[in-house]
């Protein structure tokens, strides 16, 4: 087994939605990504599990850099592969999310540990050089679709804010059945830009099963 520090890699999208546990229907983003959905991200990017183990590999997402400013707006619906659709086209209820307030046009510079077997990481690394992946991935939510750009060098944005209650997911499961991640309320800072994950504490607020 390995762990490395991922060469930091920007992705880009025109939407992205990290929801907040106290919105329901009416879905509002936190103002920067979650470290779940980050940690979603790269394994729909590659989710490649090791044949004598079974075992995929483990990411831990450390770091992010916000590269546009940071814009919400609500939208009426999105269609879960990124289109927006018009008040008088009515999609599929099961594809529709009606006055949800999504971030739009955002792009992170991101940096992660990984821990895994040599070849699993090395081909990784691989992937995310090309721009290729499994799954097409995504920022939140699935509808939110998500891209590998060149980095162009751009400095983080010279803002800095507070969420104060942010919900963060443990990688390893605390407690509970095999795949039930625990969830704990911290606050997450961004300095000048910066978002730098704390690492997993504090009470327990709840569990969630994933199917």
């Amino acid at each position: 087994m390995q762990r490395r520090e991922l060469p930091p890699f920007v992705v880009q999208a025109n939407f992205a939605m990290f929801s907040r546990p106290d919105t329901k229907a009416d879905r509002v983003s936190y103002m920067f990504p979650t470290p779940g959905a980050l940690r979603g991200l790269l394994q729909a990017i590659y989710h490649k599990r090791n044949k004598a183990t079974g075992k995929m590999v483990e990411v831990t997402p450390v770091k992010v850099e916000v590269l546009n400013e940071i814009q919400m707006q609500p939208i009426p619906q999105l269609r879960r592969k990124g289109i927006v659709v018009q008040a008088d086209k009515r999609p599929p209820q099961s594809t529709a999310r009606t006055g949800s307030t999504y971030l739009y046009d955002v792009r992170y510079r991101l940096h992660y540990i990984v821990e895994g077997e040599q070849i699993l990481l090395d081909e990784l690394e691989t992937f995310i050089r090309t721009g290729a992946f499994y799954s097409a991935p995504y920022l939140g939510t699935r509808e939110c679709l998500a891209r590998i750009v060149p980095d162009e060098g751009a400095k983080p944005i010279r803002q800095t804010l507070v969420e104060a209650h942010m919900w963060l997911s443990n990688a390893r499961p605390m407690s509970g059945k095999p795949g039930d991640p625990n969830f704990a309320v911290q606050p997450v800072l961004m300095q000048s830009g910066v978002v730098t994950y704390p690492k997993f504490t504090g009470e327990i607020l709840s569990q969630r099963r994933w199917g």
